[in-house]
């Protein structure tokens, strides 16, 4: 039986959330459509920023991206945050849901090499191997992968971590909520704790919305409409800040690489090097 206030809530018409963080529910499926299976941006990735990399992924959202470059370049670790709790609980049922695909596949796989045992290779070629060894290879993955990928809740700017703990850290489409939220103080801080949690020769890779579409989102709480009246710094800045104050020594723009995409959301991607 619900108590009075309960029933009072189940009466109350529900107020529209208003994602005072950015932090909408499946965005990065939003974003590339439900036509693409893989996000585009993880095709421009190169193998060495990930591959036997510690990585970290800030405002991971749903940890679609996270989870495809896990399984996709083979990381030695993963940790995706974001500061909604939600997200993060759909993150790991994502992951587990990655996990339990990649072991099926592999199983199926597994059945038809007993079927055709007997046969003794006749009839395979050489491409047909290497798509099995892939395919192995991949579900190999899928069995570590839970150990190997994590998700927490965390607002990343109050988290302690040591200095030179990650290879790769990812900052895709996040600085724009970090800028209305804590404003060009607290940019400037994000990117500074970024640089020193990198290890010498690693990378951030940097996906900035553009100041036009910081207006639109001033007003989602008081915080961000106070800050977005104070805001002095501007994205078309971050390179000269990252390079010339934070410590980077170069960076390059890889969003040309990208594949087209019709649903509207292309944004640069850069790279910045330590």
């Amino acid at each position: 039986k619900m108590q009075g206030s309960q029933q009072q809530d189940c009466g109350k018409k529900r107020k529209k959330p208003e994602y005072v963080y950015g932090n909408y529910p499946f965005y990065y499926g939003y974003r590339v459509g439900k036509t693409l299976e893989e996000d585009p941006r993880v095709s421009v990735f190169k193998r060495e920023w990930i591959e036997n990399r510690d990585c970290l992924d800030i405002g991971c959202n749903e940890g679609h991206v996270t989870i495809a470059l896990a399984v996709k370049f083979c990381c030695k670790s993963m940790v995706g945050v974001d500061i909604d709790s939600k997200l993060i609980y759909k993150a790991r049922c994502n992951l587990q849901h990655e996990v339990e695909a990649l072991e099926k596949e592999e199983k199926s796989k597994e059945d038809e090499r007993k079927q055709g045992g007997e046969q003794k290779n006749s009839g395979k070629t050489p491409s047909t191997d290497s798509e099995e060894a892939a395919v192995v290879q991949k579900a190999a993955i899928g069995l570590e992968l839970s150990e190997r990928v994590t998700f927490k809740t965390q607002n990343y700017l109050d988290v302690y971590c040591k200095p030179g703990t990650y290879d790769t850290i990812l900052c895709l489409s996040i600085s724009k909520w970090i800028h209305l939220n804590w404003g060009d103080e607290g940019l400037l801080k994000f990117f500074a704790k970024v640089f020193k949690e990198l290890r010498p020769g690693g990378r951030l890779v940097l996906e900035p919305q553009p100041w036009e579409s910081y207006s639109k989102k001033r007003r989602v709480s008081e915080v961000t409409r106070k800050n977005f009246q104070r805001i002095k710094l501007r994205p078309d800045n971050f390179p000269s800040i990252l390079t010339e104050k934070i410590g980077f020594k170069f960076y390059e723009e890889i969003s040309s690489e990208l594949p087209s995409d019709k649903s509207g959301f292309r944004r640069p991607l850069f790279v910045y090097h330590k």
